[in-house]
């Protein structure tokens, strides 16, 4: 039973009260089953409606505290000169009670601010396994496939304010543009941020690279460096590679390409264009933890087109294909995968 994850402790996990052993727990218990994520966010989302009920009542008992004041006060004309005299002639007693209860409603306030601005800040936090994928819809409806070995953040309670998200892993995005045009944010690892009002883009942020590949619409690109701020836009069909160095993100390549290839992993395929086998593995062990040694290096030069399926959890399926379509023989040491060329 001390195992067992409870609402209460996945609440305490979203707010950061949680000890080390805790949150490794619960973000065991999570990775173990993609409905594991669906019951953690129902219970989340049934928290948020109890503290909206709590603020209600919160506020509802310090008017009636007030309105109780009003009625035992006794019955004079609080014009500015009378209310003047009726404060000198006020005795010890009913001075000492307006005191007491004005010291009431203060505590309830404090409690009350206390909770709404915990409330507030309260964000969502929604990981990944390997080799599994995760769909999500925000508040404006904006939709967010989350492949494997990612981790998304955004604050429910605060988005009609500020639509920001944190993203670390892989995502495609199809954000619902709003009448008002607010933008919506999504900031990345090594300080860049993809500023959109309605469009479509696939997003992989691993490590100190992020690939920025946009399907429709528009996108603005944010490098927000130590020494200046610089923008670049993204038409359809661009992709844009950021690197971290030295703490500020550089633009190492921006190229045209077919965006299909980079969101198919949505619907479950792989679109190979010319892909090496040196991106193929590099995949692997992003979004499956698969790790890989090849000896002859320039086999990792090698290229293929065509597609794959991508099953779900099912790294070895997946090593099979590239093996088979490269040609290649494998032995396993260890954790450790050793791929020669069978020919």
């Amino acid at each position: 039973m001390k195992d067992r994850v409870t609402p209460d402790l996945i609440r305490r996990y979203y707010s950061g009260d949680c000890s080390k052993e805790e949150e490794a727990r619960v973000e065991n218990w999570l990775n173990e089953n993609p409905a594991h994520v669906d019951q953690a966010l129902q219970w989340q989302e049934e928290f948020t409606f109890e503290n909206d009920q709590v603020l209600a009542q919160v506020l509802k008992a310090e008017k009636e505290v007030w309105r109780k004041t009003v009625l035992e006060l006794p019955n004079k004309d609080f014009s500015n000169k009378s209310k003047q005299i009726f404060l000198r002639e006020s005795s010890k007693k009913e001075t000492y009670q307006i005191l007491k209860v004005a010291a009431a409603i203060s505590g309830i306030m404090v409690i009350a601010l206390g909770g709404w601005l915990t409330w507030q800040n309260q964000k969502i936090n929604v990981k990944v396994a390997f080799g599994q994928t995760k769909q999500l819809t925000l508040p404006d409806n904006s939709v967010v496939y989350l492949n494997g070995n990612s981790s998304f953040t955004y604050n429910r309670n605060w988005w009609n304010r500020e639509r920001e998200v944190w993203l670390n892993g892989e995502a495609f995005f199809k954000v619902t543009h709003l009448k008002n045009n607010k933008k919506f944010l999504v900031h990345l690892s090594n300080q860049v941020e993809v500023e959109v009002l309605g469009t479509e883009f696939n997003i992989s942020d691993r490590n100190t690279i992020s690939d920025i590949v946009l399907k429709t619409g528009k996108i603005k690109l944010n490098l927000n460096n130590n020494v200046n701020k610089k923008s670049i836009y993204l038409r359809p069909g661009d992709l844009i590679e950021v690197r971290k160095q030295n703490h500020a993100s550089a633009i190492i390549r921006q190229v045209r390409v077919s965006p299909e290839q980079y969101y198919s992993w949505t619907y479950d395929k792989w679109l190979l264009e010319g892909t090496s086998l040196r991106e193929m593995l590099q995949k692997l062990h992003d979004t499956y933890g698969v790790n890989t040694k090849v000896k002859n290096k320039n086999l990792l030069n090698r290229r293929a087109s065509g597609s794959i399926p991508l099953p779900k959890g099912d790294a070895n399926l997946l090593l099979s294909d590239i093996t088979a379509l490269f040609q290649l023989k494998v032995n396993k040491v260890n954790n450790i995968i050793y791929l020669e060329d069978i020919r």
